[in-house]
C-alpha cells in the first residue's frame, strides 16, 4: 500500500479494500503484542525498584442543560474521593490563554487549579519559554513539544517548507505561493503585478489563531504596517478531506 493510501485509509469514512484493513488491522495486532512484552521486560528488569503508573480517566465536560457558558466549578465530590483513596491532591496549570472547555473538563474530573509549580498537566496559549521543558518533572506534561513554533507559526511554516521545496521539489508542491511580510516585500510585489487583478491574495497573521485577523487582500493599502504577517494565493478550490 502506498504511503498516501495507508494516510487516507485511516479518515473515516475512506472506502477501502477489505484486504488493506486485514493488513492495517494485523500490523497494529503485531504493534500492540510488542508494545506488552516489551513492557513486562521492562518491569522485570527493574524488579522491586518498578512502581506502577498511575491513570486516571477523563469523562467529557456536562454543559449546561438551558445551553449557557460553562461554569468552571469544581468536583469537589471527586476530589474527595481521590484523597480518600490516598491520593494527592492533583494540579493543573493554565497560562496564556482561557481554554474554558479545558479548565471545565479538568475540574469536573477533580483537579484543582494552581498557580505554583506543583502541576502535573499544564494548559499553555502562545508565550511558552522553552526553558520549562527542560524544568519539567517526570510526571508532567504539557500540551507542547520542543520547537513547535516551526510548525505552529506561518512565517516558520512557510520558510521551512520553501526550504524543503528546494530539495524535494516534485514532493513539496502542494501549497500556494507565500511570502513573509515585510521581509518578503519586494519579492510579493513583484509576484503581485504579474499575477494580474483576477489573482486573490490571503493575509494571516503569522502567529494568530481560530481565524482572527485573516481577510482577503483587495488593496495593498490594506496590508498592515505594524505587525508580521504571511500572504498567500488563495486556493478557492481546495482538497478537502472526504469533500467536505
Amino acid at each position: 500500500m502506498a504511503p498516501q493510501e495507508r494516510f487516507l485509509h485511516r479518515i473515516p469514512g475512506y472506502d477501502s479494500d477489505s484486504s488493506d484493513d486485514e493488513i492495517d488491522k494485523s500490523a497494529e495486532s503485531s504493534f500492540r503484542q510488542g508494545a506488552r512484552r516489551l513492557y513486562h521486560s521492562i518491569v522485570q528488569l527493574l524488579g522491586g525498584l518498578w512502581v506502577e503508573p498511575s491513570f486516571q480517566k477523563f469523562e467529557q465536560a456536562r454543559a449546561p442543560a438551558n445551553g449557557g457558558r460553562i461554569a468552571a466549578r469544581p468536583n469537589i465530590a471527586l476530589r474527595h474521593q481521590h484523597q480518600a483513596n490516598g491520593a494527592a491532591t492533583t494540579c493543573f496549570k493554565i497560562e496564556h490563554i482561557g481554554a474554558p472547555a479545558v479548565r471545565e473538563t479538568l475540574l469536573q474530573n477533580g483537579l484543582s487549579p494552581t498557580q505554583g509549580r506543583d502541576w502535573v498537566m499544564q494548559w499553555s496559549g502562545p508565550g511558552l519559554k522553552d526553558s520549562l521543558f527542560g524544568d519539567m518533572g517526570e510526571n508532567q506534561r504539557i500540551n507542547h513539544f520542543p520547537m513547535s513554533t516551526e510548525l505552529t507559526r506561518k512565517d516558520r511554516l512557510w520558510s521551512n517548507f520553501s526550504q524543503m521545496a528546494k530539495d524535494f521539489e516534485q514532493d513539496f508542491d502542494f501549497v500556494p505561493r507565500s511570502f513573509c511580510l515585510p521581509s518578503d516585500m519586494r519579492d510579493f510585489l513583484a509576484e503581485y503585478e504579474g499575477a494580474g487583478d483576477d489573482a486573490l491574495w490571503i493575509v494571516k497573521p503569522t502567529a494568530s489563531s481560530q481565524g482572527k485577523g485573516i481577510f482577503i487582500l483587495q488593496d495593498l493599502h490594506e496590508l498592515p504596517t505594524d505587525e508580521l504577517t504571511v500572504v498567500s494565493r488563495y486556493v478557492d478550490n481546495p482538497l478537502l478531506i472526504q469533500g467536505l
